[in-house]
């Protein structure tokens, strides 16, 4: 029977990765994860639950296509083949068992392909009778944000038990598609207001006043690849912690700002650099008021970009102040970057905004996880069992600096990962020291 399609636009993230980034490796961009059941998986369940979720979260089945000299995104009706592998692994010792599950989920890290439409898959390890499995859950990054895997995981959990147990499957009702996203955006983008915004705030902007952000080796700057990375953090205590998030309350902010206002503080290190581009990666769901997507699985996020002034002022109430004006200076969340520069149909404002700089850092907030990780359900808890590289080691890195945060059992943790060939490490230990110090004196106000 003949495969029926549907076509839609591409994101604003699946247009800079397909149509922007030059890759070593494309097919490896993927988001991986482990997970140890609390108890044996029923195989006929299992199956049934991964068919289930395919057929109801229309993301899941999307694919890419290069037609006409351009890249375009289809949704294949439901009813596909179910991506899952069962993987018997019961006569083997505990330890060949982890090698096994090792080296088969690097294997897979390996083995998707966009060509072929080859972009999720699972396996299940079974372990033995009455011993937890392990599932392993890896698709390339086109596919779907890290906000869609937590209604995945959610929607996963209660599939599977309602069908373990011979109960009609209830999810929560669909929001809005993924095409109606893309359409309402390619609407958006062209508007009388955004061609204002265009003008008005992005190309008045100060990127002549940008620099390259400050390294330790520039000559390698062309070396600023996955292979490189390395990762350092910091921690505050819980009293710490939640002072921090009390403060924040009494000067009526929010933690974006004021790890943003932390961030630029510690840039001062560099009295070199009066600009700092920052990206605030967003889950992309609330942009518009009257189109629900926050349960729509697809690669929605989006970028926040900020060019942010590196001010000398001591007075972290004046610097806050700062970034909080600069903050509410940029429209729309200051969004406009990726939506002016991926999804413009004006090949006069793409053309201009694709000649800007890309950013140097990325801040990623991920919120507060409570437990062992987000990922930790009564069907689920996270592995620790490593499952290879989520990119090709050769790729150059998207940006000079990445900072994850988040808070974990009440203790906010900001990570650096940055290039050794590019930095120090005694460098960004000295940046996550005087980050951690501004917080702490943020605090103390």
């Amino acid at each position: 029977m003949q495969r029926t399609t549907t076509y839609l636009p591409l994101t604003t993230l699946q247009k800079w990765f397909l149509d922007r980034w030059v890759w070593v490796n494309p097919n490896r961009w993927n988001i991986a994860f482990l997970l140890q059941t609390e108890r044996p998986l029923n195989q006929e369940a299992l199956y049934n639950t991964v068919r289930y979720l395919f057929d109801y979260h229309d993301g899941l089945r999307v694919r890419f296509i290069h037609i006409d000299e351009q890249w375009r995104a289809l949704i294949d009706e439901p009813g596909g083949e179910v991506p899952l592998t069962w993987q018997d692994l019961s006569a083997l010792s505990e330890q060949e068992q982890e090698q096994t599950i090792q080296s088969r989920a690097e294997a897979l890290q390996e083995s998707l392909s966009i060509a072929q439409g080859r972009l999720i898959h699972l396996i299940y390890f079974d372990l033995g009778e009455h011993r937890p499995g392990y599932l392993l859950w890896i698709s390339h990054h086109l596919v779907a944000d890290g906000f869609s895997y937590q209604i995945i995981l959610q929607d996963f959990e209660q599939v599977y038990q309602r069908i373990e147990r011979d109960q009609k499957v209830r999810l929560p009702a669909k929001t809005a598609s993924l095409q109606e996203w893309t359409e309402r955006l390619t609407k958006y983008v062209d508007s009388s207001a955004m061609r204002q915004e265009f003008e008005n705030y992005w190309l008045r902007l100060p990127w002549d006043k940008l620099i390259p952000f400050p390294v330790d080796y520039p000559e390698n700057r062309d070396r600023n690849t996955n292979g490189s990375e390395q990762s350092l953090s910091i921690e505050l205590e819980v009293r710490e912690t939640e002072a921090l998030f009390a403060r924040i309350r009494a000067f009526h902010t929010d933690i974006i700002c004021t790890l943003l206002m932390g961030l630029v503080e510690a840039a001062k290190q560099w009295p070199e650099l009066h600009i700092l581009y920052v990206d605030v990666p967003d889950h992309g769901r609330s942009m518009f008021k009257n189109l629900n997507l926050l349960r729509t699985v697809g690669q929605i996020a989006i970028g926040r970009r900020y060019l942010l002034r590196v001010e000398q002022s001591a007075d972290l109430r004046e610097a806050l102040r700062s970034i909080a004006t600069q903050l509410s200076d940029a429209p729309n969340n200051a969004v406009g970057y990726d939506l002016f520069a991926y999804y413009s149909q004006n090949p006069q404002i793409t053309a201009t905004m694709q000649t800007l700089p890309l950013h140097d850092i990325l801040l990623n907030y991920l919120g507060r996880q409570s437990g062992e990780s987000r990922n930790h359900t009564s069907l689920f808890k996270p592995a620790h069992i490593p499952t290879g590289a989520i990119v090709d080691p050769r790729e150059q890195r998207e940006s000079t600096l990445r900072f994850t945060v988040l808070v974990t059992d009440n203790r906010l943790s900001i990570a650096c990962q940055y290039s050794e060939a590019l930095h120090k490490r005694s460098t960004i230990e000295q940046l996550l020291q005087r980050y951690k110090q501004t917080l702490q004196a943020f605090i103390a106000l």
